[in-house]
């Protein structure tokens, strides 16, 4: 499994096929560890066909194993193949977990996907008992900042049980750049001053907003000794 894992991690994928015939030759394919391994080395090496065949073969497969197949087809923009081995999973009664939530919604986040990004999002606490942590909201206010949903994204934010992280704000400050919606990146930009006067990235999004809308006017612009 370490051997596996360093494969992985360094894309050694000739070695991690070595690997792959020593386990198959020593019968611990059925071995659940092992097998979740495997998927998950060929899910980050791209190889997502040996990924399937692996994951195919299991006779036993768990949430790990799910979950690791569906982040490999997330990571290579598959995201069809993403909800569908999600239903599947549902369909073998297998129960899903924040970390299979978080590829999920991801998935959605890429693709720009709101009406399903909202629909697994409500399921995950309603119908499985998942609590939603930062990560999985910053799903759900990426693909509302995409759809133009500036105002929705902003009161997610604001409504969450907990203190928003920086990079909910730079999310909408994103979404405001390029909608051109300065008097809300300006609201935005505000609340992420009370998180971090010096946080870079926010000033940059907020410069990026002037500069899109051509103001330079001192009484409603950042100051230019703030921006540098």
């Amino acid at each position: 499994m370490c051997c596996l894992k360093a494969c992985a991690s360094i894309g050694a994928i000739d070695k991690g096929n070595e690997i792959h015939a020593a386990v198959e030759r020593r019968g611990l394919l059925a071995k659940d560890p092992i097998g979740n391994t495997l998927v998950s080395m060929y899910a980050k090496c791209g190889l997502l066909g040996k990924a399937q065949q692996v994951f195919d073969k299991l006779p036993i497969r768990d949430v790990v194993t799910w979950t690791a197949l569906m982040s490999g087809y997330a990571h290579i923009g598959e995201s069809i193949n993403v909800f569908h081995h999600f239903d599947r999973m549902l369909g073998e009664g297998v129960k899903p977990n924040p970390v299979t939530f978080l590829v999920v919604l991801n998935a959605c986040s890429r693709t720009g996907l709101f009406g399903k990004c909202q629909t697994y999002f409500e399921a995950m606490s309603e119908d499985h008992g998942v609590v939603p942590t930062v990560e999985h909201i910053s799903c759900v206010v990426d693909v509302l900042g995409r759809s133009g949903q500036i105002d929705d994204a902003f009161t997610m934010v604001k409504r969450m049980p907990f203190s928003p992280n920086p990079v909910l704000w730079h999310s909408i400050l994103g979404a405001c750049k390029n909608s051109g919606n300065m008097s809300f990146g300006k609201h935005v930009f505000d609340h992420a001053m009370y998180l971090d006067n010096m946080d870079s990235v926010a000033y940059f999004y907020m410069s990026q907003i002037y500069a899109a809308g051509e103001s330079h006017d001192p009484g409603n612009s950042i100051s230019n000794a703030n921006l540098e």
